[in-house]
C-alpha cells in the first residue's frame, strides 16, 4: 500500500552493480487518481459522489433506467448506451457505474465529447502528440463517452456533429469495437439521430 504516496517501494536486485536496492514501483492507486483528476478537471468535481444510491428513482422510467445500468455493471457487458435530454440522469448513473469499476481497478478514460474533441482536432497535424492522445482513448480499458456530438449550441436543432467529429467518433468506436473493449456513451442524440 502507498498511503496516497502513489508509489511503493521493494527491494529489487539490481544485475549491473550486483547488490540489492529498494525501487520505486507505481501504485494500482495511480489509474485511479489519474481517472479522478479528469474527473475534477473536467468540471464534474460534483460527480464524483454520484452513487447509485443518491439517483432518484421517483419516477417508473428513472426505476428501470437504474436497474439497466446496474444489470449491465453486473454482466459487464461490451457497449452500454445512454440517450435522452439533459438531466434524465445519464451522467448521474454512467459515473456511478465508472466509479464501481475503478473500484474493480478498471482503467477508465473519462472522455467529455465537447472539451476533447476540439483538442483532438487541433493536434491532427501533430502527429506524435494526436497519436499519443487518441491511443490512450482507443485503448483503455473502459472509455466514457460523455454528451457524443454535443456542440454547445443552445438549440438542439442545430447541434450537427461536423464531418471531422463523425470521422474521429468513427475511428474511436470502430477501434474499440473490433479490440472488444468496453465503451459507454451518453448522448442527448436519440439512436435515430445518431
Amino acid at each position: 500500500m502507498c498511503h496516497n504516496k502513489e508509489y511503493v517501494y521493494e527491494p529489487r536486485f539490481n544485475e549491473l552493480y550486483g547488490a540489492w536496492q529498494e525501487t520505486a514501483i507505481p501504485c494500482k492507486c495511480q489509474k485511479t487518481r489519474k481517472v479522478l483528476r479528469r474527473l475534477k478537471k473536467s468540471g464534474l468535481q460534483d460527480s464524483i459522489k454520484k452513487s447509485f444510491d443518491s439517483y432518484q428513482t421517483d419516477t417508473e422510467w428513472r426505476a428501470k433506467l437504474k436497474d439497466m445500468v446496474l444489470k449491465w455493471l453486473e454482466q459487464y457487458g461490451r457497449w452500454l448506451y445512454l440517450g435522452g435530454a439533459t438531466g434524465c440522469g445519464k451522467t448521474h448513473l454512467c459515473v456511478a457505474a465508472m466509479l464501481k469499476l475503478l473500484k474493480r481497478n478498471k482503467e477508465v478514460y473519462y472522455m467529455l465529447w465537447r472539451e476533447e474533441v476540439p483538442k483532438l482536432k487541433s493536434l491532427v497535424n501533430e502527429h506524435e502528440e494526436y497519436d499519443r492522445l487518441i491511443s490512450e482513448i482507443k485503448n483503455v480499458d473502459v472509455l466514457y463517452i460523455d454528451d457524443l456530438f454535443k456542440t454547445g449550441k443552445a438549440d438542439r436543432a442545430t447541434q450537427r456533429p461536423t464531418e471531422a467529429d463523425i470521422n474521429l467518433a468513427f475511428e474511436i468506436i470502430n477501434h474499440r469495437y473490433v479490440t472488444n473493449k468496453v465503451t459507454v456513451i451518453t448522448s442527448e442524440c436519440t439512436t435515430t439521430d445518431l
